[in-house]
């Protein structure tokens, strides 16, 4: 039985661990749970520490008779080898639990035990005794506490006072035990009862008797393995798992509930958050092609640009006489008056001489002879020719640009593109927490007793 376990167990039937005074794993200690503890006589006593999730981990150490010395760590090697392989042996010696303030009349606990080989009696949980008081002269028979214990044929017993005062013992016969078995105890001011746990079918065997308060009444030491008051031997050969303590009474149902953390394993898993994704659909999105979409106009210059017509005026003035041979070029200037405007203009001719009477015969073949040209020459009168230009208008400025291309979408579609749309969401696994069975079932099998050749 694990401790965790245990705790989840008590959480899960009374809401908090408060009612556990004590618990023992004898399956999973550790020597650092082991001390020793001294006596007036300089004896010391090995003893095994209450659970830390006992309502006071200080009160009802387990003391191990078979484990005494005179020194502290003698006392201390004994009860680690007591409980050595994870099993107490209780053929060592018996163990002993201070109540330390409780009463067995109003308590209950749980055993987890197993046989070693063979079966045979003894008390597995010891408190009872027996006495004698005189009333007007009568002498009466007085008893405290109850012992339960198995029989040699392997069946459970309870030894008490009866409300006759008659010393008794009940065998509870409906439950056969395997070699690995799990009792429950419950005591209260009415009623002692006895119930064995039978977890692969989910039953409960119940031994129930009536007593009276004062005679199961105990507040001294309960003895594992052993008691102060028994018929016979009564030593109980085989090992101890498991001990478990509880304040108050509780019927057989919650105990065996509380039990079951004996076969099974305490597991706690933290939550969990996954997240996952999926594609739901996608949005289309329609892609346009790129170009040229304009230009942009810069101005890089500026021209001017006359608005009026350009003229030209030319005057001449004589300057000298020439002479001029018969038939040589020369230019004959004209004036012109045409009201407010005066035009000229000058013709080329060929100097010819008044005096030659203006008659050409040709003489030969060179140039003069062929025009009959005659050789004189005349004075001619030659001018000189200024050329100006006249005026153009008003000028203007204009400027000159140069384009640059703008780039951006155009109307033409280019193609679609898909875009999956994803949903995400989480997933919380809360946290979790339980007993699961976890140990080999073939120990509690009903197959391991047999007596005298058959079944018991």
């Amino acid at each position: 039985m694990s401790e965790q376990g245990l705790n989840f167990q008590l959480k899960e039937s009374f809401g908090d661990n408060q009612r556990l005074s004590a618990f023992f794993d004898f399956t999973n200690f550790s020597p650092s749970s082991t001390s020793a503890a001294g006596s007036v006589s300089n004896e010391f006593t090995g003893f095994l520490s209450n659970s830390s999730i006992s309502n006071d981990p200080s009160l009802h150490k387990c003391f191990a008779l078979g484990a005494t010395a005179s020194l502290s760590s003698a006392a201390e090697t004994k009860i680690d080898h007591i409980i050595d392989s994870s099993e107490c042996n209780l053929t060592s010696g018996n163990f002993l639990i201070p109540l330390d303030g409780l009463n067995l009349n109003n308590i209950s606990t749980i055993v987890d035990f197993n046989f070693c080989e063979s079966v045979s009696g003894g008390v597995l949980v010891g408190a009872y005794g027996l006495g004698e008081v005189t009333r007007q002269g009568e002498n009466y028979v007085t008893s405290s506490g109850f012992n339960v214990g198995v029989t040699d044929r392997g069946h459970l017993f309870l030894q008490y006072l009866n409300r006759e005062d008659e010393e008794t013992i009940k065998v509870l016969y409906d439950a056969e035990l395997s070699k690995r078995n799990i009792i429950g105890i419950s005591a209260n001011k009415t009623k002692l009862s006895l119930s064995y746990f039978d977890y692969f079918n989910d039953l409960v065997k119940t031994l129930e008797v009536p007593v009276h308060e004062n005679s199961i009444s105990f507040t001294g030491d309960l003895l594992l393995g052993g008691t102060n008051e028994f018929y016979q031997n009564d030593e109980f050969s085989g090992n101890l798992n498991s001990f478990t303590i509880l304040s108050g009474a509780y019927d057989p149902l919650t105990l065996k509930d509380i039990g079951e953390a004996s076969l099974s394993e305490y597991t706690f898993n933290a939550e969990q958050v996954n997240s996952y994704s999926r594609v739901t659909g996608y949005s289309n999105s329609i892609v346009y092609k790129t170009g040229v979409t304009g230009y942009e106009y810069e101005v890089t210059g500026t021209l001017t640009i006359n608005t009026g017509r350009e003229t030209f005026q030319m005057s001449t003035s004589p300057t000298s006489s020439a002479a001029r041979q018969e038939g040589e070029k020369y230019f004959k200037y004209y004036t012109f008056n045409n009201g407010s405007t005066t035009s000229q203009y000058k013709e080329e001719l060929g100097a010819l001489v008044d005096g030659s009477g203006y008659l050409y015969y040709p003489t030969g073949e060179d140039a003069y002879d062929t025009l009959g040209l005659n050789d004189v020459s005349s004075s001619i009168q030659t001018y000189a020719e200024t050329l100006t230009t006249g005026n153009r208008g008003s000028n203007i400025s204009i400027n000159l640009y140069g384009k640059t291309p703008v780039y951006g979408t155009l109307d033409e579609v280019s193609g679609v593109v898909d875009t999956p749309i994803i949903q995400t969401w989480q997933k919380v696994t809360p946290a979790t927490s339980g007993v699961s069975f976890e140990e080999d079932g073939r120990d509690l099998f009903k197959d391991y007793i047999y007596y005298m050749g058959g079944r018991s």
